[in-house]
């Protein structure tokens, strides 16, 4: 079995590899021609097929996972839920106002009867 290069190709096939080491093996030479690692110089390469091309995936890279676009289920639901929670909150919120709105309005009317009783008695007593 050929040894794998980091990126999951066989060694000796792997383009990255290959541009990345040391002595840059394919560099152009001053009469325009590449010269393939441990060639002549002035012999050209000639280009073998990629090493993906036909061989799939090799079995020692590891997969990765289809990229999911939009919104999962899990949070969809947690912002359905953030949301239900914040309308609960909402509404008790709008119900402890009105209360107090009401008890504010007994509150005046009670006050308003009792100056108004005071003012009526107190003239009342006047007029006899």
């Amino acid at each position: 079995m050929p040894q794998t290069c980091p990126h999951g190709y066989p060694a000796d096939r792997c383009l990255i590899c290959q541009a990345l080491a040391p002595g840059r093996a394919g560099i152009t030479s001053p009469k325009g021609t590449a010269t393939a690692p441990g060639a002549a110089p002035g012999t050209p390469i000639t280009p073998g097929p990629h090493p993906s091309v036909g061989a799939g995936r090799p079995a020692d890279s590891p997969r990765r996972s289809p990229r999911r676009v939009g919104f999962t289920p899990s949070v969809l639901l947690l912002v359905l839920g953030v949301l239900a929670v914040l309308g609960v909150v909402w509404a008790v919120a709008g119900l402890v106002f009105a209360v107090l709105r009401v008890v504010e309005l007994v509150a005046a009317i009670a006050v308003s009867g009792y100056a108004g009783y005071r003012i009526g008695v107190a003239r009342g007593r006047r007029e006899r």
